[in-house]
């Protein structure tokens, strides 16, 4: 008798053990299928914001910095690494060069055009 009401114990926790599973599964593909179009939509538009990032790149020598950039750079700030500002600068071009920077690390804010700025920290020799 005794040995009858384990297996009926055991088999029990089994099928509870599926129930709950299924209720998982079934909750998850009812959050799934809630997803709308519009959704889809927005997560579209966002990833196409991403891929439009800016390629700039800093080159750093001799106490001279070069920005060149894909886009037009509409302006340039230059800050220490304790956050004070050295440089600022309205620009419109694709290429720009400073000259007479500390040899130091520098943090470098460019802004091109209606994309976000790009901020890069950069160590000067």
């Amino acid at each position: 008798m005794y040995l009858c009401g384990v297996f009926y114990n055991k088999s029990m926790k089994f099928r509870l053990l599926l129930i709950l599973v299924l209720l998982f599964v079934v909750a998850y593909n009812a959050a799934a299928q809630s997803v709308t179009q519009a959704d889809n939509a927005k997560i579209g538009a966002f990833s196409q914001q991403e891929e439009k990032a800016v390629c700039v790149n800093l080159i750093a020598y001799n106490g001279v910095l070069t920005i060149k950039a894909e886009e037009n750079i509409t302006k340039i700030e230059i800050y220490s690494a304790i956050g004070g500002l050295l440089y600022q600068s309205a620009v419109n071009n694709t290429e720009f060069r400073i000259d007479n920077l500390p040899k130091t690390i520098l943090v470098v804010r460019i802004k091109t055009g209606e994309n976000k700025p790009v901020v890069q920290k950069i160590r000067m020799q």
